[in-house]
Formats: C-alpha cells, structure tokens, sequence
C-alpha cells in the first residue's frame, strides 16, 4: 500500500532541518488592510510614518488585504507595528517578536483621569501608559490600550467587568486571552465561545475583526 502523506508533512519534506531551526519570525509584521493595497501604497504608508526603507528586508502581499514585512531586527519591528496600528488603513498589525499583548478596556468615559485608571489596575500588574483608541476620523472611542506581557495575563484571572466606581467598562472576551474558553469537540456550543472584540467605534459590531494577539476587558 503507497504511503500517504499530509500537506504538512510534505512542506517539512521541503525544508532542511537546520534551515526548519534557524528560522525566525521575530522581525517580522503582519498586517491587515482595510482595503486592497497596491505595492506603491505600503510604501507611502511606511513613508507616513517616517520608516526608512534601509530598515525593511521584505514585503510580501498576500490574499486577504495581508501583508508581511520583515525588517532588520526585533526591536524595530515592534516599533514599526506600534506606529502602523495607528494608521486607519490598518485593521491591526502585529510584531511577531514582541512579547506582548494589547489589553484593550472599553467603555471608559473620554474625561476620566488616566492615573485612577492606572491605579485600579495595578493588582492585575497591568502598568500604563495606556494609548487612547481613536476611530477613523481621530475622535476617541472610550478604549484604553495597554500593553501587557503574556505571562502577566496567565497569572491573573481578569473579571468579566471592570468597575470603576459605578462606571461599568466592557467585557474580558477576548480568543486569544490566556483564560479564554476552549472549545471541544463534544458539549461546547455556540453559545458558549467567547465574542471577539472590534476595533470599530461599537464595541458590539456583528462583524468584529479578529486581531490575533489582543485581550479586551
């Protein structure tokens, strides 16, 4: 009987283990655009933001409004991630390298005073500064973005509300979350998957995207 083989097995077939080890992504972005982008666009957007070209290795498009960009080291990429989110062509970008997730906190009153923010969160280890979310037009949206290692989320369970005072702020149902429900093959439904997040103005649109490495309280 011929020997039968996966799609993944054939692509490890392909590589040399030693190129399969020294392979690294961690100077890579990943983007996605709201829009189908020409080559020429990227360019202008990476101008926008003042990135010297010296710095970028590559650029791949791929289906979806998808594009990689390597650049010459980790610490730059993080940098060149952090710069694109701000772009309103840009749906989300990640630093691969970077090992930190954004915790998104929705809902908060645009006039409440950032240090007390700052403060209830503290028992969580979560530190600012935060990054006001802003929606295409640059007016804010009541999102507070912080920046957060990953083992610092797998040490706290975050509640579903954060309360600050009687103000409610929106909820811990994130996928990507450390806590996040995992679904089986057997009982879990529908019903019980946690809703991601959208980084549109109304934190409960139908059609959120899907940034892959958020949390949202």
């Amino acid at each position: 009987m011929a020997e039968t083989f996966t799609y993944a097995d054939r692509v490890k077939r392909q590589w040399k283990n030693d190129v399969a080890v020294e392979y690294s992504n961690h100077r890579e972005v990943t983007i996605q655009l709201t829009n189908d982008n020409k080559r020429e666009d990227i360019y202008r957007m990476l101008k926008e933001i003042k990135t010297p070209l010296e710095y970028i290795e590559g650029i791949i498009q791929k289906p979806g409004n998808m594009v990689n960009i390597t650049v010459d080291r980790k610490n730059n990429a993080i940098r060149l991630a952090e710069l694109l989110r701000k772009k309103p062509e840009v749906k989300y970008a990640i630093a691969h390298g970077d090992e930190r997730i954004d915790l998104t906190i929705r809902w908060v009153p645009i006039d409440y005073p950032q240090r007390h923010l700052d403060e209830t969160l503290e028992e969580f280890e979560i530190q600012g500064p935060a990054q006001l979310g802003v929606d295409k037009y640059g007016i804010k949206d009541g999102r507070r973005i912080y920046k957060v290692n990953k083992k610092t989320m797998e040490r706290h369970q975050l509640p579903s509300y954060l309360y600050l005072g009687k103000l409610r702020c929106a909820g811990h149902k994130f996928k990507e979350c450390p806590k996040r429900i995992q679904p089986n093959t057997d009982n879990t439904t529908k019903q019980d998957l946690p809703k991601t997040p959208t980084r549109a103005l109304d934190p409960d649109d139908e059609k959120p995207a899907t940034p892959p490495n958020q949390c949202s309280l």
